[in-house]
């Protein structure tokens, strides 16, 4: 790759150089030689004009325990000593089954230095285990009466260490037996889950001034409420299927979330379990923080070090409402929003391009700033003269792809319907046209982006994770942090809305031409790689339903398609005077837990006379919102809104991020509160 003189060096300098910098440490170069930039140099107004110097600190690199946990997980057989992945092929290990003890389950047991992660039979050894020793302490044969939350009492037998079935004793060896040994055998129709609920990371429940409660959730809904003993700390609870979570809140005198936990049924479905009653599952409940908080940084902050750009400024895009900034913790903090919350930020600064990012509450979020000087650095290395003053009002996309942590190498990236509009990749700090693929960096770029959203595709060695969506705006940057999560099963369930039918269908990922076919019980389980990020999932079930798209979280474990059938969508226009068009557009919410109202972003305040509200059984109301019934918004403008739901009860309020075109309705499920 040939570079010319001051150009390559002012990207560099540019990358390198946080804001306030005259002298820098670069990676590649010896650190105690630092390159200075006279402010006669070109390559100055790459940087920001600063009389300081600046020098990079020299830190010592973590322990490659990350990397060598790659090994694993990449199923590498050798050894990586640089701070980044090649893989050969992404063959993850699922580790929620038997792990055979070869070198690499050793290499990473040593690296870590603690036990493999439990799977659930595992799990049910030790709750074995745990339970034996608890009866042994015991002194007598006897009855004790608990008292739940209903005020309802529950009688417990006791039973000591002589009256212990010996078939459980047999189950304490250091063999894997299944789960269903905890308790006789059967083919339950409804099961019946119980176990602890523990503390920790400083979370407490404070009695009468809190409210606690544990329900089965499925997509976001709350199906099914357990009984807490608040003496003894556990629940019990009854379900019909092993689907969704057990999801514990702790909620403030305001109902506001302090705490939460959760256990995935589904891994207990895995197991195979044939018994009614599913002892000693816990649930561990950990502090968390609702609305989201994060920083912005300079564009040359890598890893751990990290350059905060002291007078930046944060907004919620299509709210054009400002996030402040505790002066204490040097963070941006959003505390009006409540769980599950998300929505687009746009990070300004006067020296630097405005970067678009997207945010979920209860994350820490970290946004990219990129200075003036690079982005003219970047234009010029990558185009010709002419294309790169024309792309200077245009959008740029900036990313980074990584698996576990570390960045990935041989990646190749497109933005889908565009194949015109290649990526130029980086060998080190600088742009190289040569290239054809992400280097060691894991790094690439998009110029003369002019799509309002683009959807990013990723290929790597035959593996192709779900796209990621990705929101421009003209003169922006959107930084796309690619982040690849190993293969996992979903659990995909379509059905009619309202009755809960099941529904074959067709689905497919957005930006792909891949067609999954969903049989007609409605449930079929699927393995996807996926990018943390938007990503949006269509499915259809036939001529009398709608396309309905759903947004898809990379930490799910379901999917859940409820069809819509055209002529209820119908009496919902009618009921607002729409007439049916082409391109009609609808976004379609489910919303549990408690009354609300539905607000939509700055400048579409005229577009709340087209908000229709429903019940349960999917019966237009007038008024507010119910629990357990939804709203449809109609004819929205093409693109990303932000979409505000207020509870009746509650000081915060949520918002969801809806892409909105003609091709699909978009769903939204919503829990407000148990």
């Amino acid at each position: 790759m040939r570079i010319f003189g001051c150009t390559a060096f002012a990207f560099m300098a540019a990358w390198a150089a946080p804001t306030q910098v005259q002298s820098i440490d670069f990676r590649t170069i010896n650190p105690s030689s630092p390159i200075t930039i006279n402010r006669a140099s070109p390559a100055f107004y790459a940087l920001e004009d600063s009389r300081k110097e600046y020098q990079l600190e020299k830190k010592q690199l973590n322990n490659s325990t990350d990397a060598v946990a790659e090994t694993l997980i990449l199923g590498q057989a050798r050894k990586i000593s640089q701070n980044h992945i090649q893989p050969l092929k992404l063959r993850p290990t699922i580790i929620t089954q038997e792990i055979k003890q070869d070198g690499f389950t050793r290499l990473i047991a040593e690296a870590l230095k603690e036990s493999q992660p439990q799977t659930a039979v595992e799990m049910a050894d030790i709750l074995v285990k745990d339970e034996l020793a608890r009866r042994q302490n015991e002194n007598k044969t006897g009855i004790k009466t608990l008292v739940t939350s209903s005020g309802k009492t529950i009688t417990v037998a006791l039973t000591n260490a002589k009256n212990t079935n010996k078939s459980i004793i047999e189950n304490t060896s250091q063999n894997k037996k299944e789960i269903s040994s905890l308790i006789s055998t059967s083919n339950p129709a409804r099961y019946v889950i119980s176990g602890p609920i523990t503390f920790s990371g400083g979370a407490a429940f404070l009695g009468k001034r809190e409210n606690i409660k544990t329900h089965q959730l499925i997509d976001g809904l709350a199906i099914s409420e357990a009984s807490i003993n608040l003496k003894d700390a556990n629940y019990e609870i009854l379900v019909d299927k092993l689907e969704g979570q057990l999801f514990t809140e702790v909620r403030s005198e305001d109902g506001q979330v302090i705490a939460q936990g959760s256990v995935n049924l589904y891994e207990l479905n895995r197991s195979k379990i044939s018994v009614a009653r599913i002892k000693n599952i816990p649930i561990e409940v950990r502090p968390i923080f609702n609305g989201a908080t994060g920083v912005i940084i300079s564009a040359a902050s890598q890893g751990k070090i990290q350059y905060p750009i002291a007078d930046a400024k944060i907004f919620v895009a299509n709210l054009d409402r400002e996030i402040i900034k505790n002066k204490e913790t040097g963070e941006f903090e959003d505390e009006t929003l409540a769980m599950p919350s998300n929505y687009l930020v746009r990070a300004e600064h006067q020296r630097f391009w405005p970067s678009l990012g997207y945010v979920k509450s209860g994350e820490k979020f970290s946004l990219r700033l990129f200075p003036e000087g690079l982005i003219k650095a970047l234009l010029g290395l990558s185009l010709d003269k002419y294309e790169a003053r024309d792309a200077e009002n245009d959008a740029i996309i900036w990313g980074r792809i990584t698996f576990g942590g570390n960045p990935v190498e041989g990646a190749q990236v497109s933005i889908v319907g565009n194949i015109e509009n290649k990526p130029v990749y980086f060998t080190g700090l600088l742009p190289d046209k040569t290239r054809t693929a992400t280097s060691n960096t894991g790094e690439f770029a998009f110029t003369r982006v002019q799509e309002e959203e683009a959807i990013l595709y990723v290929t790597l060695n035959g593996m192709a994770p779900l796209p990621a969506f990705i929101p421009t705006a003209k003169r922006h940057v959107a930084y796309a942090d690619l982040k690849i999560t190993p293969s996992q099963e979903i659990e995909i369930v379509s059905y009619e809305a309202f009755i809960g039918e099941p529904r074959e269908a067709i689905m497919q990922p957005m930006g792909t031409q891949e067609q999954i076919f969903i049989p007609d019980n409605g449930i079929l389980r699927r393995s996807f790689y996926t990018i943390q990020g938007l990503t949006f999932l269509e499915a259809d079930a036939g001529q009398e339903f709608s396309p309905v798209r759903i947004a898809f979280d990379s930490n799910a474990t379901e999917l859940h398609f409820s069809h819509l059938r055209n002529d209820w969508l119908k009496k919902l226009r009618e009921s607002k005077n729409i007439p049916a068009k082409p391109n009609n557009t609808t976004v379609v919410g489910f919303v549990g837990g408690e009354n609300f109202d539905v607000l939509l972003g700055a400048g579409y305040e005229e577009v709340s006379s087209r908000i229709v509200y429903f019940n349960a059984t999917g019966e237009i109301i007038s008024g507010r919102g119910q629990a357990g019934g939804g709203f449809a918004i109609l004819d929205l403008p093409q693109g990303i809104h932000t979409i505000t739901i207020v509870p009746e009860k509650s000081k915060k309020v949520v918002t969801q991020t809806a892409y909105v075109d003609e091709y699909a309705v978009q769903l939204l499920n919503v829990n407000l509160m148990f």
